[in-house]
């Protein structure tokens, strides 16, 4: 049944979705529809249908938050468990008075919180944490905000903050509140970019940036308020009035740049940012700050005659647009130059501007065929690859590099390169696979998974991958390896792979 049949189910059964006898594995001849995209919209929709018994929802949300998958565990849970757990996340925005909604954003910040938890899951948690109801999510950071002591993990909570709260006023609030008790140079300088992000048109917010820029003895953190203020202030007269005020008294070149840059953004049609853009066009001796305040003069005021002459005198700069010269150019330093860095630098610009130039594509297959340093065969397959997407020629170079180099720099770069252009290459896969079940090397092992990531997408190569992966300790590479092909692959094709003897 696809989603367009939505409306010949019984809304008010979420066996549907999810089977209600599951236990820790799949059950046969019944569908997972809730780890399959196309019907999460219907999911929320039926988490915020009135007609839905509250009970049943209550059911349906114990059963995503408890779900246990049966295969790899990663810090307790199943990477399906999280799966169903980030659903049920997003199902209380629509699901509003859940019992569980408190404790479900609870553990979504606790898991954000948790800078050891690997990159994947850390990304879903972000993407949770913008999903979820959004007002709890706010108060519970803003809670943390408020008490948190160790920098590492307020800095975190802010940034999550800075993800779902534009314009809230509570989290504003406890920004401009942060900013006024901490005296950590880093903290504030992130409050400071944060609120840049998230009070446009705030006052409270405009006023702590203005206060900033005129009391602060820290340059970073001033030009931080400068670059937020052009972001939240347009208009306001206070914010131009404080970068004019800066403008007219400061001596430090990179402060008047951002100043400038800044009235660009927020005085549109203002005439003290007029003329302050004039003036300084008119006075500075830098020839970089004068030509930001007439570029920005012509944005804030476009009939002003100095713009418009500006404009009209400045000599364009001109751009290479004959490629093909410039490619047989290079062509023509492959096969005469015996210098290694103008080797390196040609085949890196081949890679670059060759696509599909049957003259280049030939060029570096010539010099992969002859040439015997070992940087410069990486080098010339990634380009190959780069400009003749799926190059055989190119995969082979690099698995033969990674099978009979003795230098691991060599393999490294071979290692990175296959997983830029391999992509669904069965011969790049298969070989991958088998490097991750022989090597001794724990680098050589890591990047292997890494570039798996990468090339993987068929369920078929998926499987092989997971059951590679299932036969020895997993390190932070392989889990995101296993994330990977848990977020693309069926759950029950999935835990038969894992359990494949």
């Amino acid at each position: 049944m696809q989603p367009g049949d939505f409306a010949t189910t019984a809304i008010d059964n979420w066996d549907f979705f999810l089977p209600k006898n599951h236990k820790n594995q799949p059950i046969e001849t019944q569908q997972y529809r809730i780890f399959e995209p196309q019907w999460k919209q219907r999911i929320l929709s039926w988490f915020g249908h009135e007609n839905v018994p509250k009970e049943e929802k209550e059911a349906f949300i114990q059963a995503l938050v408890n779900f246990e998958d049966g295969c790899v565990q990663y810090e307790g849970k199943g990477f399906y468990g999280y799966r169903a757990y980030f659903l049920a996340a997003a199902a209380i925005a629509k699901f509003k008075d859940c019992e569980k909604a408190d404790k479900i954003v609870q553990q979504l910040v606790n898991w954000k919180l948790d800078y050891y938890r690997f990159n994947s899951i850390e990304e879903q948690v972000t993407i949770a944490l913008q999903e979820t109801e959004r007002t709890k999510a706010m108060d519970a950071l803003v809670q943390l905000i408020n008490t948190l002591q160790q920098n590492f993990t307020l800095f975190i909570a802010i940034t999550s903050l800075e993800k779902i709260g534009h314009g809230n006023e509570k989290a504003i609030s406890a920004l401009v509140q942060l900013l006024d008790t901490s005296d950590d140079k880093d903290i504030r300088r992130r409050v400071v970019k944060s609120l840049g992000k998230l009070g446009s048109g705030d006052e409270r917010a405009i006023f702590a940036l203005v206060n900033i820029i005129n009391k602060s003895e820290h340059d970073d953190i001033r030009k931080q308020a400068i670059a937020s203020l052009g972001e939240i202030g347009s208009g306001n007269e206070q914010a131009i009035s404080a970068l004019v005020q800066l403008l007219n008294t400061s001596e430090n070149e990179s402060i008047c740049w951002q100043v400038a840059e800044s009235i660009g953004k927020i005085g549109v049609d203002n005439e003290t940012a007029i003329d302050a853009l004039v003036g300084l066009l008119d006075t500075s001796r830098n020839k970089y700050t004068r030509w930001l305040a007439g570029y920005r003069l012509g944005k804030v005021d476009n009939e002003h005659e100095k713009a418009i002459i500006l404009r009209a005198t400045k000599k364009p700069e001109k751009i290479e647009t004959d490629n093909e010269k410039a490619i047989s150019d290079l062509i023509q330093l492959l096969a005469t130059s015996e210098d290694e860095d103008t080797l390196s630098q040609a085949v890196y610009r081949l890679g670059e501007i060759g696509t599909g130039d049957e003259k280049a594509i030939a060029a570096l297959v010539q010099l992969l065929n002859t040439s015997e340093n070992e940087s410069i065969l990486v080098q010339v397959a990634e380009s190959l690859g780069n400009i003749d997407t799926g190059n055989e020629k190119a995969i082979s170079a690099l698995l033969q590099l990674i099978d009979t180099s003795e230098n691991d720099e060599t393999i490294v770069y071979a290692l990175e390169s296959l997983g830029n252009i391999g992509m669904n290459n069965e011969k790049a896969i298969s070989a991958l696979v088998q490097l991750l079940d022989k090597s001794q090397n724990e680098y050589t092992h890591k990047l292997t998974a890494k570039s798996l990531g990468k090339i993987v997408t068929s369920n078929k190569d998926i499987s092989l991958v997971v059951q590679a992966l299932r036969c020895y300790k997993l390190d932070s590479e392989d889990y995101d390896l296993i994330w990977n092909c848990a977020q693309n692959m069926p759950y029950p094709e999935f835990y038969q792979a894992w359990h494949h003897s």
